[in-house]
């Protein structure tokens, strides 16, 4: 008989278990839990033993996606649509590879603090969130039909590629506002790790120590929250959400008709292509209120953060 793994879910959802058991010893359920296609769902944490044979089908060809936070640390000589116009038209022409951003949910945001008690976080200062991950490389390796070692080496080079590109993109923004950008984080939410003569899977979840930061934001247009691991995240296998989580899956909103998004100027959208698109619609995912109670036993809020531009 199978023994079945030990479940942590902290969803507030009940789990469709259609995902893959065999050998796992330990599953992590996140708040941004969603079902998904793959070996185990998005926002989800799985533990194998050392023997287990490394298989590309539990991440996906989205390999080494992730989140890379910016601070403009010199002033910037222009309007923010005329730069988020100039970095839409330039996305545009990088449509893959290196450099380029993709569809679905990636985006890059500008964006200011509406509250922090940190002094590195002031109303005043302009950030940049780039999500994307390893484009075309990724997909390539996932369908390179690679198991164990082979596509463990493949996967690394894939997870190195998509810091190149998130850092490609921090560069395309810095030569066309003509200010430095910081690092202030850049993490990863889509890989496989060995700890511990372990095999972890992180799927649409960060690793993070405690003491380390990592950001959650909601939508390509909502709200964003800055978090700090607690010594407690040790008992959630040093993981924590990537976003807030999809209500609906792609295919079942698209049985819906949303009205358009209302901005009301909120937001400056170069494309507004992505307002009407129902698979990204804000009601297709869970907001920040929603997830934090879930997560504040292993994070203290360090900054919120409100969107000023996105570009998706």
């Amino acid at each position: 008989m199978t023994k079945k793994p030990k479940i942590i879910n902290l969803s507030g959802n009940r789990l469709e278990y259609n995902f893959y058991t065999q050998g796992m010893k330990k599953l992590v359920v996140l708040p941004d839990y969603c079902p998904g296609k793959g070996l185990i769902p998005t926002g989800s944490v799985a533990i194998f033993g050392n023997e287990h044979v490394i298989n590309p089908g539990f991440i996906g060809p989205d390999i080494g996606c992730g989140m890379m936070l910016t601070k403009f640390v010199s002033p910037i000589n222009m309007d923010l649509r005329e730069l988020a116009d100039r970095i839409y038209q330039e996305l545009r022409i990088k449509k893959t590879n290196l450099g380029s951003l993709g569809g679905g949910n990636h985006f890059l945001n500008l964006y200011r603090p509406t509250s922090s008690d940190s002094t590195d976080f002031q109303d005043k200062d302009l950030f940049v969130l780039i999500h994307t991950g390893s484009r075309l490389e990724g997909k390539r390796v996932f369908e390179a039909g690679y198991r164990g070692d082979e596509y463990f080496k493949a996967h690394n080079n894939a997870i190195d590629f998509s810091r190149k590109n998130r850092k490609e993109l921090t560069h395309l923004v810095e030569r066309l506002s003509g200010a430095k950008l910081e690092i202030v984080l850049d993490s990863v939410h889509n890989q496989v790790s060995r700890e511990n003569n372990q095999v972890v899977y992180r799927k649409g979840a960060v690793r993070i120590n405690p003491g380390e930061l990592a950001i959650i934001p909601s939508t390509y247009l909502g709200t964003a929250v800055l978090v700090r691991a607690l010594p407690q995240i040790a008992d959630i296998e040093y993981s924590m959400s990537h976003g807030t989580g999809r209500k609906l899956s792609r295919s079942e909103s698209k049985e819906f008709n949303f009205e358009p998004e209302n901005l009301n100027g909120e937001v400056y959208l170069p494309s507004k292509k992505n307002s009407n698109s129902p698979s990204e619609h804000t009601l297709c995912y869970r907001n920040l209120e929603e997830i934090f109670p879930l997560i504040k036993p292993y994070v203290s809020e360090v900054a919120q953060f409100k969107p000023l531009v996105s570009i998706s």
